[in-house]
């Protein structure tokens, strides 16, 4: 992976969501290209992506497999740097920063829901949920209780003693997104979130980040699923790259 050199001066850290409210675009990609080396041949992931997501939002990235929808999703969580391009978050350049800074942005103001769940399968919900205030240092006391809520908030509070393997799939996966709002995150990122489950329960899901956002999480959900993608209020699609298609929903 080529990485864009860093700058002369140090950036300055990212402020935390609620001390610069409206002030900027919640992120900003600007000319994000992703190439990689297979062999002698450099493969195109993305290609010139500028984008805007305002707070609040709910955007749906839609394309087929290939299309680069899920390399978008990394960069945009910062578990990638683009090849080219930059990469603002809440009016700040975050192109460059280095691993340990990277790692500080995303505990702080990210939450990811993946397809596969991504659950620990030697620990219970609660201890699941409690992993990031953990890495951020947070006291066991309020660790507990935070977490608590947020399966309460999922509807699991009975469930908090037990292992994944215990578990529905969709029950997993309501205790994936427990864990990614724990931290109180800006943006909740969401790959797939409904690719491993039934229809009654991926819609059972999406109802609850439905809900989500209309208590005001800004969310961004990457699909292939059409019906996923139309409960979004903005549905971007990406094919061979390069975004296609943005336009504003229902």
């Amino acid at each position: 992976m080529t990485a864009t050199p860093a700058p002369a001066s140090t950036p300055q850290p990212v402020p935390d969501a609620s001390t610069s409210p409206g002030a900027a675009p919640m992120v900003q990609l600007t000319g994000v290209s992703k190439r990689y080396a297979l062999g002698d041949t450099i493969v195109t992931a993305l290609d010139n992506v500028s984008l805007t997501v305002m707070r609040g939002e709910y955007v749906a990235i839609m394309g087929t497999s290939g299309s680069g929808k899920s390399t978008l999703l990394q960069i945009l969580g910062a578990l990638d740097q683009p090849t080219e391009g930059t990469y603002e978050l809440e009016g700040h350049d975050i192109t460059a920063l280095g691993d340990k800074e990277q790692a500080r942005i995303r505990n702080r103001h990210f939450g990811f829901v993946f397809q596969a769940y991504n659950l620990f399968p030697e620990l219970t919900a609660l201890d699941n949920v409690e992993l990031p205030l953990t890495y951020a240092g947070v006291n066991k006391k309020e660790r507990r209780e935070r977490a608590r809520l947020r399966l309460e908030q999922m509807g699991l509070s009975a469930r908090e003693r037990h292992l994944p393997a215990q578990m529905s799939g969709g029950e997993q996966q309501r205790v994936a997104i427990a864990r990614a709002l724990v931290t109180n995150p800006t943006l909740l990122l969401a790959d797939e979130p409904t690719g491993n489950l039934n229809q009654e329960a991926g819609e059972r899901i999406m109802e609850l980040l439905s809900g989500l956002h209309g208590g005001g999480t800004s969310l961004i959900v990457v699909t292939h699923d059409l019906a996923v993608g139309a409960r979004a209020k903005r549905l971007i699609t990406v094919r061979d790259g390069q975004v296609v298609g943005d336009a504003a929903q229902g």
